[in-house]
């Protein structure tokens, strides 16, 4: 069962370490929620939020995906895992946010607007920096891997209650890529 979490987070990546933005990491479980605002808002014309489903399926019981814009409170409570990708725009449902800074399980982020949780909600040590498009490579166990796509990337700090998996960096500095506090892993890589 613990190898196929970790496949299961090493297709992940695989998948969208090239092609989205904002990343966040959980162990893979039953039943997961993806809470999207647009399928197809990444640098490309595909439907990423299906590919994400689709690839889930392989690991999970029960996929669902919402819009956040479709989101009701406490809806996330019946879900072991859940991925939120490619939120461009503020995140302005209440319930949502509200939701998720209690939540205390598994948490994916890939794609942008990380800041909306991270910046009033206290569970976690980590703080937004800002965005960099200057980001072109990506270390990971001694290994680099160079960038292609000059995306926009998320920049955050992190304190000793964090172990940083992997970093990325622009040529001059290193900055955290994907990131591990508590039950929360955020991959994060900006659009």
């Amino acid at each position: 069962m613990m190898y196929k979490k970790i496949y299961a987070s090493i297709i992940i990546i695989a998948v969208f370490i090239f092609n989205v933005s904002s990343f966040t990491y959980a162990d893979i479980n039953k039943k997961s929620l993806i809470v999207y605002e647009n399928e197809k808002t990444f640098s490309s014309n595909e439907n990423k939020v299906n590919y994400l489903n689709e690839l889930l399926y392989v690991f999970n019981e029960d996929v669902e995906k919402i819009n956040i814009e479709d989101y009701k409170k406490g809806y996330i409570n019946n879900f072991d895992s859940v991925f939120v990708i490619n939120i461009k725009n503020d995140i302005l449902s209440k319930d949502f946010l509200y939701d998720i800074s209690i939540y205390n399980k598994n948490i994916y982020w890939i794609g942008n607007k990380i800041e909306n949780i991270l910046e009033p909600n206290k569970k976690y040590s980590m703080s937004y920096k800002g965005k960099s498009k200057n980001i072109n490579a990506v270390f990971y166990k001694n290994k680099k891997t160079l960038l292609k796509s000059k995306n926009e990337f998320n920049i955050l700090s992190t304190s000793k209650d964090t172990e940083i998996l992997s970093t990325m960096g622009d040529g001059y500095n290193e900055y955290p890529y994907i990131i591990k506090e508590k039950i929360c892993t955020i991959y994060h890589n900006g659009i």
